[in-house]
């Protein structure tokens, strides 16, 4: 049977969303209870010098994560250029607003 340490001490600092939302995303990937609990075995493990294998894992699921969002990014562009190109074919224009000439 193991024994806890109380934790009585608190650590605050601020981030971004965009970084709180990867933290909470990678929190997930690694089945931690909570982001805090997560943020906390992070900070234990670079105490104990134990963080290689995980940061390792940790960069790689950023990467990924990275990967999906600039993925995700592409095709939100891709299907906006395609409405461009529909509604500039139907108004017998190029989609950067030139007018096709018809051929006689």
């Amino acid at each position: 049977m193991s024994v806890f340490a109380t934790r009585t001490r608190l650590i605050s600092f601020r981030i971004s969303e965009k970084e709180y939302e990867a933290i909470r995303a990678m929190t997930i990937a690694q089945g931690a209870r909570s982001v805090s609990d997560f943020a906390r075995s992070l900070a234990v493990s670079a105490i104990n010098g134990s963080n290689s294998n995980l940061s390792n894992g940790l960069s790689r699921d950023l990467d990924f994560i990275k990967l999906r969002l600039a993925v995700q990014d592409l095709q939100l562009r891709v299907g906006e250029i395609s409405e461009e190109f529909k509604r500039g074919k139907s108004h017998g224009q190029q989609p950067n607003g030139k007018v096709v000439e018809e051929l006689k």
